[in-house]
């Protein structure tokens, strides 16, 4: 029975369709920004936000017409397929990690609320040292690199006076 004004897109196309359009949208954004001499972040979110348009856009537009996918592409995990993967996979004996027994009572709640807030802790300090040495390492680059082009500077304009003493 055909269902009257759905219309079905061949997901295999549509998959195609879509790789081919994300590398167009980034060749494409890359391109007009070497012209405009963007850098690659300002690039990286230019080619995404369009992406995220033309997806929302695809979207709406296909919830608001009653767009319906066809599947042609088959079954890609099934029992069968599953089994055989499983099969050729090695065997990983070596993970025998048990967590400390703390219940599944008021304490492992309590427990799991301390460790979740140390943990966080402790990953904001990481952040923040990390980012402080990031910092510091381009602060070190930068003045290494303005004291080299000054000097550089210097010696360029101490040309014409070293060629007049030769000449």
């Amino acid at each position: 029975m055909k269902l009257p004004g759905k219309s079905f897109l061949e997901t295999k196309l549509l998959s195609y369709s879509t790789l081919g359009i994300i590398v167009l949208v980034i060749l494409s954004v890359w391109l007009s920004g070497t012209g405009s001499h963007r850098s690659l972040f300002q690039n990286s979110i230019v080619s995404t936000s369009i992406l995220a348009v033309a997806f929302f856009l695809f979207i709406s537009l296909g919830l608001y017409f009653g767009l319906k996918l066809k599947d042609n592409v088959g079954p890609i995990l099934n029992k069968d397929n599953l089994k055989k993967a499983s099969d050729k996979s090695p065997m990983i004996n070596g993970f025998d990690f048990e967590p400390p027994a703390v219940g599944d009572g008021i304490g492992g709640i309590i427990f799991s609320i301390i460790l979740w807030f140390v943990i966080s802790i402790l990953i904001t300090f990481l952040l923040y040292f990390l980012g402080i040495s990031f910092g510091l390492q381009f602060y070190f680059l930068r003045r290494c690199y303005i004291g080299f082009f000054s000097e550089l500077y210097v010696w360029y304009l101490k040309i014409p006076s070293i060629v007049k003493e030769i000449y």
